[in-house]
């Protein structure tokens, strides 16, 4: 949530919280991980853990957090969270917001983690991501207006199709793939976009315009 000038950049959740709307964010991870971490608060270190576990305190007891969970170690529990998820800031409200992280198929296809993880568990780890993808889908579709994009925030150890890691578990300049679906998410059909052009989409679904900034010519 710190800009490599030192400055802090708006989430967007902070975004949608801002406007008054129901905020999730979920992953299998700790919420102290790197991704969870982004999506709530703003600290110059990830690991910060204590000073990022404390702020995430704040935000829930002020409510501009709704639901906020991790560490899901079982099978299911990603499927099970975000339908509570999804129900707790769905319920009653104008609109929300939802993250939701599958964090160790990254831990599985790192080898550098040192787990021992093997390519079975990444396509449990996988298969666990795509239940919860197949209910928010399918929630999606039933409320009209509501968008859901399925993304990564990068690859890692160049999976082959055989499930075998390729790249000795380091992340990769590989492009991801970005799946949509919903009022507008045909502009990510058949084009390459930057990550931030992500950011900037789900703030125009929240009816900001301008989201974001340049800092690229900043001394």
């Amino acid at each position: 949530g710190i800009n490599g000038f030192g400055i802090s950049v708006k989430n967007i959740r902070e975004l949608a919280a801002e406007k008054g709307l129901a905020t999730a964010v979920l992953s299998t991870e700790a919420t102290t991980g790197a991704t969870p971490s982004g999506f709530t608060v703003h600290n110059v270190s990830r690991q910060n853990k204590d000073e990022i576990a404390a702020a995430q305190q704040e935000l829930t007891d002020s409510g501009s957090i709704t639901y906020l969970k991790g560490d899901m170690p079982g099978e299911h529990d990603l499927l099970s969270e975000t339908k509570t998820a999804l129900t707790a800031i769905s319920s009653g409200t104008d609109g929300f917001f939802a993250m939701i992280e599958e964090a160790y198929i990254d831990k599985a296809c790192d080898i550098s983690y040192g787990s021992g993880y093997t390519k079975n568990h990444i396509a449990m780890f996988v298969s666990r991501f795509d239940e919860a993808i197949k209910y928010a889908a399918t929630f999606c579709a039933s409320r009209p207006g509501t968008v859901l994009i399925v993304t990564a925030d990068h690859e890692t150890g160049a999976l082959s199709a055989a499930g075998e890691v390729t790249n000795n578990g380091k992340h990769t300049d590989l492009q991801v793939p970005v799946y949509a679906m919903g009022y507008g998410t045909e502009i990510f059909n058949g084009t390459v976009c930057d990550n931030s052009d992500i950011a900037r989409f789900m703030a125009s679904v929240y009816g900001e315009s301008s989201f974001g900034g340049d800092y690229s010519n900043m001394n």
